[in-house]
């Protein structure tokens, strides 16, 4: 899936799989897939950091250096627990949750 939009992406992550306490399959109230990520405390505060100036802009996931998903940042994450949504299939969620449940 491509917007268009062209996305900088940093050439270090800010966070990585190794902040990643838990990450689970869920589904919208519209039935479609979810991803909800847990942070580790560390992997909390960096999240709080880094959504708190950004709302309205995305945030790239890169996974095993593939862009996987850029939601638009909605409101800060303090609690370090995160929901991703915009698949297109379930799949693209259940392949993202083994990846970072490794």
């Amino acid at each position: 899936r491509h917007s268009g939009v062209r996305l900088w992406v940093a050439p270090q992550p800010v966070l990585t799989e190794a902040d990643v306490q838990q990450a689970e399959l869920a589904f919208t109230p519209a039935g479609e897939p979810a991803v909800v990520l847990t942070l580790n405390e560390k992997g909390r505060a960096t999240l709080a950091d880094i959504t708190r100036p950004y709302l309205g802009q995305p945030l790239a996931f890169v996974v095993d250096g593939e862009l996987r998903l850029a939601p638009i940042i909605e409101e800060p994450v303090l609690d370090g627990r995160v929901a991703l949504t915009g698949f297109d299939t379930l799949q693209e969620a259940e392949e993202l949750v083994r990846d970072w449940s490794r």
